[in-house]
C-alpha cells in the first residue's frame, strides 16, 4: 500500500516538474523575443539609411520595383487609352519619418534601364539613377491629393543630340500588408508623367502612364558592429 502511494506521488512529482520546467521555458522564450524585438541596438539598412529594426517595417523605406505603363490616347478609339510600351523601374528610398514627411532616393540603374548612371565612374554596387524627393504627406496618398516625388533632371544621348529628361510619380494610393496599427506599406500606385526636351524641335513632349512598384522584401538585418 505505502508503495503505492510512494509511486503515485513521484509520478505527481513528476509531472508538476514538467509543468514547471515547460513554462520556464516558454516565458524565457517569450522574454528573449521580447528583447530582441526591442533591442536598441538592432539595425537595419533601409533604403540608404540604417535605422532601429522597429522603425523600418511600418516606413516608407527601402527598395520599390515595378514598372511603368506608357498610355497614350487610342487613335482608333479616342476615348479609350492604348498602352504603347513597359518600363522597369526600381526606386531605393528614405523615409525620414511621418513627422516631416521627407521622402528621398534615387532610381536603381540595374533595375532601371532606361534611365541613365549618374555616377559611372563608381564602383557597381555604388552607382545611382537620377535622384528623386519629395513628401509622402504623412502617408496620406488620395487621388484628390497625391504624394509627389519629382526626380531630377538628367540628360540622355538619343541619335547624337542630348535629350533633357525629368520625369513625376504622383502617388495616388498606399497597399499596407496587414490589419494592425502597425501596418507593412507593400506597393506603391499611381501616375507617371515625364517631359522630354531637345528631341523635338521648337516643343517638349510629354508622356503619362500609370506605375505599380512592390516593396522589396523582407528587408535586410545588419549585422551589429
Amino acid at each position: 500500500m505505502w508503495k503505492s502511494k510512494l509511486l503515485l506521488n513521484r509520478r505527481v512529482g513528476c509531472k508538476l516538474n514538467c509543468v514547471f520546467v515547460v513554462t520556464g521555458l516558454l516565458f524565457t522564450f517569450v522574454a528573449t523575443s521580447c528583447l530582441f524585438a526591442q533591442d536598441p541596438l538592432c539595425r537595419i539598412r533601409c533604403g540608404t539609411q540604417q535605422v532601429p529594426c522597429a522603425q523600418a517595417e511600418p516606413s516608407l523605406c527601402g527598395v520599390f520595383r515595378g514598372s511603368v505603363e506608357i498610355i497614350i490616347q487610342d487613335p482608333r478609339t479616342p476615348d479609350r487609352l492604348l498602352t504603347i510600351t513597359t518600363i522597369d523601374l526600381a526606386l531605393v528610398l528614405d523615409d525620414n519619418g511621418p513627422g516631416n514627411s521627407d521622402w528621398r532616393g534615387y532610381v536603381s540603374p540595374a533595375q532601371s534601364l532606361v534611365f541613365p548612371i549618374i555616377n559611372p565612374a563608381d564602383p557597381p554596387e555604388s552607382q545611382r539613377g537620377p535622384d528623386v524627393s519629395g513628401s509622402h504627406q504623412g502617408r496620406q496618398c488620395s487621388e484628390e491629393s497625391p504624394c509627389i516625388l519629382t526626380s531630377s533632371s538628367f540628360t540622355t544621348p538619343v541619335s547624337g543630340a542630348a535629350v533633357q529628361r525629368q520625369f513625376v510619380l504622383a502617388v495616388t494610393q498606399i497597399i499596407y500588408q496587414g490589419e494592425t496599427a502597425s501596418q507593412t506599406p507593400r506597393t506603391l500606385v499611381g501616375q507617371y508623367w515625364e517631359i522630354i526636351q531637345n528631341y523635338a524641335v521648337g516643343r517638349d513632349i510629354q508622356v503619362s502612364g500609370t506605375f505599380r512598384l512592390e516593396r522589396a522584401v523582407p528587408i535586410v538585418r545588419l549585422p551589429k558592429g
